[in-house]
């Protein structure tokens, strides 16, 4: 059977960032105090995501580390490979040369038939050109719109997606960013929420990082201890009831706690 206890703010704060504790149930006597063991419950955490691959200059938080939301938790740098292909994106852009050449011919081919038309309209006035030749050239110009106004909706799309994906590298760089920019060299993951430092990854000094959450940010207030209780021993468990919340990695402290669930 699990229980939860809650231990007092000024406690959580201390002890935020331990992963297990021991907890003593009230007793008539010191020695028939019940010693339980349990673990932290975080309420809420979430990883810091790598956007990219990169190389680490430097860990800026340690578990246990109280950090605010965008607080920076580790400088890196991207490796060649990934800093030549990032470039050649910034560089490309979002590759409007090909689509505006491909319009200039639309629009040219469209001008050509609207001059066949008159061509053909002044046939048909003469007696020498027929209906079906104009009816023809004009299935030819109404295609050729078509065609011109879909390739415009196509280039406003391909303009609006370039601008969402410069929008999203200026958040992983943390610097305006615009068509043929060089590539910043030096990045700052940034804490996805406010908490306290949890985890850090021991990969963290890999060459390179990969992609992943190689830090992880909790919510830590409350502390929750979850702990097994023997069935002798739930009788004893009262709602709110105090017990004292021991943590051996961090020199046996003790806590004040109340049962919480």
């Amino acid at each position: 059977m699990f229980h939860f206890l809650r231990a007092a703010r000024h406690a959580f704060l201390a002890v935020a960032f331990l992963l297990s504790g021991v907890v003593a149930l009230p007793a008539f006597a010191a020695e028939q105090a019940t010693i339980l063991s349990g673990k932290v419950v975080v309420s809420l955490q979430h990883g810091a995501n790598l956007p990219f691959a990169g190389i680490v200059d430097a860990i800026l938080v340690a578990p246990g580390d109280a950090v605010a939301k965008d607080a920076p938790l580790l400088r890196y740098h991207l490796p060649d490979d990934v800093r030549r292909a990032l470039q050649r994106e910034l560089t490309s852009g979002s590759n409007m040369e090909g689509l505006q050449r491909q319009l200039l011919d639309m629009r040219q081919a469209l001008a050509n038939s609207q001059k066949e038309r008159a061509k053909a309209k002044e046939l048909l006035a003469s007696g020498l050109g027929s209906k079906q030749s104009l009816a023809r050239v004009d299935e030819t110009i109404a295609l050729q719109q078509q065609q011109i106004a879909l390739h415009t909706t196509t280039m406003e799309k391909t303009r609006k997606l370039f601008g969402i994906r410069l929008k999203e590298l200026e958040g992983y760089f943390g610097v305006p960013l615009k068509e043929g920019d060089s590539v910043p060299t030096k990045l700052v993951l940034k804490s996805p929420m406010q908490g306290h430092g949890l985890t850090t990854s021991p990969d963290l000094r890999a060459d390179p990082v990969t992609l992943g959450a190689p830090i992880w940010i909790g919510n830590l207030d409350p502390l929750l201890i979850q702990v097994s209780v023997y069935e002798t021993d739930v009788s004893r468990m009262k709602f709110r009831s105090t017990s004292i919340l021991s943590i051996p990695s961090f020199r046996h402290n003790k806590f004040p706690s109340q049962v919480y669930r």
